[in-house]
Order: structure tokens, then sequence, then C-alpha cells
């Protein structure tokens, strides 16, 4: 099987705030944007649910090294060596929090500390990125659990990473099940108004993204609310 994967992440933050007095007027405008335009690798592979569904209460493994897939009606495993893009979105018609968590057994540790989870309201984002070497997956450390905590979740997962091998039919499979997510301990996470985009899938030519990956600005310039 022959590979190729290259793309653009683009995430950017706008902001305009506006104090008045009965004097004077203030107006901040900031604008923050991070970049990573993606070479062209044959090693890295791409793996996304756009729409799963999870009932309240309910809960869904997935094996970072175990990943199904279907290519031209046939299901194939993805496994990752390195996780370098974890993107998790809790739809807005969503009518609960999504419950990101390590797996009881075998759980991915990537890029939190040992037992630490997360809640997403409906309507938030969580992308985390590590470009060059990459979160690693190990036998022993590869699996993540999502769960539905209060109400009916709808979400996306996208996951891009060095692959390590992909097969078909194996002995074991991905594992999902239910189970009450209650006695799981989560942070509350919130985020400001932003956009997110990624782009991405197989690829030869060269990226058309800007190089730079990280740029900011604070003026008065409303080029950007106009």
């Amino acid at each position: 099987m022959s590979l190729s994967l290259g793309g653009t992440v683009f995430c950017q933050l706008c902001a305009r705030w506006e104090q008045k007095t009965s004097a004077s007027a203030f107006v901040d405008s900031y604008s923050l944007r991070y970049y990573w335009p993606m070479e062209p690798s044959s090693a890295d592979g791409m793996w996304v649910v756009d729409s799963g569904q999870l009932s309240a209460g309910q809960s869904q493994l997935w094996e970072l090294d175990l990943l199904p897939r279907e290519v031209f009606g046939r299901l194939i495993y993805l496994s990752f060596s390195q996780i370098k893009l974890l993107w998790i979105v809790n739809k807005r018609e969503s009518q609960g929090q999504l419950h990101i968590a390590q797996a009881p057994e075998n759980g991915w540790i990537g890029p939190w500390s040992s037992g630490s989870a997360l809640l997403l309201p409906p309507g938030s984002p969580l992308i985390l990125a590590y470009p060059g070497a990459g979160w690693p997956v190990r036998p022993h450390q590869a699996a993540i659990v999502l769960s539905a905590i209060g109400g009916k979740v709808v979400y996306e997962l996208a996951l891009l990473g060095t692959v390590a091998a992909a097969g078909s039919s194996p002995s074991g499979g991905s594992a999902s099940g239910s189970q009450s997510p209650s006695d799981l301990e989560g942070s509350s996470s919130s985020s400001g108004q932003s956009s997110s985009s990624f782009s991405g899938g197989t690829s030869g030519g060269e990226s058309s993204a800007p190089s730079s990956s990280w740029e900011s600005s604070s003026s008065d310039d409303e080029s950007f609310w106009s």
C-alpha cells in the first residue's frame, strides 16, 4: 500500500474590544493565527470520524493502534505509532458534554498527564498539534474513551500522525461499549471566539500555505471587521 499525506492546519482568533466613555472611545483589535503547512509525507496518515454519535451515558473506546477504515469497500485497520494532530469537536447540535479520557486499560497518555480528562460543552473544539516527532503510541498506551454526559453527543474526531502499519481483518478489533462515565473525573474547558479549519488528503504537490507557524498582531486596523 502506498500512502501520501499533505495538507494545512490553520486556526485563527479575531477579537475586537471597544470601550466607550462620555469623552472618548478606546478600540483594541487582535488577530492570532496558527499555521502548520505539512509537507507531503509517505510515512504519515489520517483517520477521521466526521459525525460520531453517542447517546447519553454511552462511551466509545478507540484504540489508536487499531483503527478501522473502509477503503474501496474493504475494511482495513490503521496503526499509529505517533500522533501529530488531535482534532475533537463536540458539535453545536449536541445536547450533552463530551468527556475525553484515557482508557482504564492501556490508556493513551499523549498530551496529558496520567489520569487527566477533559469536558467539551456543545459547540466546543479541542485542537492539539505536535509537528515533528508527535506523541508516541505504544501497545500499552494506545486507547482513549469518548463519553456523552447529560445528553446525546455528535462529535468529530480526526487523528494525523505516523502510520506504523495498515492491515486488514486482524484477529482483534476496536472495542466499543456503554459504560457510565459518572465515576470519571474531568475539568471543564472553554474557548473564545475562533475559527478553525483543517484541509488534508492525498497529495503529491507542495503546500501553498504560509511558512510561518505563528503570527499575531494588535492594532486599531478594522480591516478584519469590514
